[in-house]
């Protein structure tokens, strides 16, 4: 089994295939998504594959003719401590980091398995 789930941006996220680049954030200056992920553990496994719309499109592209996906820079993620669906975090399963960076998501791992429980993950995506 394996544990997934599709990004929630904060205001304005990437919406379909080679969409513009956006500014994000409170200064125009950053380019950078604000988003979140909930998903539900399956016990089995320490990693959860987050897609940026729904795992087959690729947002980010370097501009040509036709556009080229790319995949961002760097993503940061971390444990949401906001909300009823924050999740059950603890000293044995915390973010240990973002191990994977794709045109079409992320990998974060945790330090154990996902317990069969909900779980939120904060993040930023530099692309």
């Amino acid at each position: 089994m394996s544990n997934a789930a599709n990004a929630t941006w904060v205001g304005s996220g990437p919406a379909f295939t080679f969409q513009q680049m956006a500014f994000g954030g409170a200064d125009s200056k950053e380019l950078a998504y604000r988003g979140s992920a909930t998903f539900t553990g399956d016990a089995s496994t320490a990693t959860v594959t987050i897609s940026y719309i729904d795992g087959t499109q690729t947002p980010f592209f370097t501009p040509g003719n036709p556009p080229v996906a790319a995949k961002p820079a760097m993503v940061m993620a971390t444990a949401s401590s906001t909300g009823s669906a924050a999740g059950t975090w603890s000293a044995t399963v915390f973010i240990v980091g973002v191990t994977s960076i794709t045109t079409t998501g992320f990998v974060v791992t945790a330090a154990a398995n996902f317990a069969a429980t909900s779980y939120t993950i904060d993040f930023i995506v530099c692309p």
